[in-house]
């Protein structure tokens, strides 16, 4: 059965650092939001997380590994991703990887980034607010394994 290594954390807490490392060690491909949003710049929001899905379905339905990144702060959003993910198969592990990083210390990095004009811009009090909203993953929400990275 294949396997989602899901991210979990705010944004600038190392989620995407992580995941490129996992990928290379693992050899599986990293889903991610932003990715999808850089190979569709014309497209509206509302169809980014459909194609995310798709693209999650596709690789597990073939049984090969994925690693999802994006935020996942909440139960519901995780829970939303394994719903549409389960209309295109209907079985698959999940592991979590939590990254777990000063508030501060992420504003600090999203302003880095924010000034590559390459990167996607985010408003840096956005990231005090994902924090407001993040609540920890548990078991019940179907994970077999949980791990927490402080970065």
């Amino acid at each position: 059965m294949a396997i989602v290594y899901m991210m979990i954390g705010i944004p600038g807490s190392g989620k995407s650092t992580y995941a490129l490392s996992l990928s290379k060690e693992k050899d599986i491909p990293i889903i991610s939001s932003d990715k999808v949003r850089d190979m569709h710049p014309d497209w509206d929001e509302i169809k980014i997380f459909p194609e995310v899905y798709r693209l999650c379905g596709k690789y597990l339905k073939e049984e090969k590994d994925i690693i999802f990144d994006a935020t996942n702060i909440t139960p519901n959003v995780r829970a939303r991703f394994v719903e549409n993910v389960k209309k295109y198969v209907s079985d698959f592990k999940m592991h979590a990887i939590v990254m777990i990083a000063d508030v501060n210390t992420c504003v600090r990095r999203v302003k880095k980034r924010n000034e590559d004009k390459n990167e996607r811009f985010l408003p840096p009090h956005v990231v005090y607010v994902y924090n407001e909203k993040l609540i920890m993953p548990d078991e019940s929400e179907g994970f077999i394994d949980i791990k927490i990275i402080n970065n």
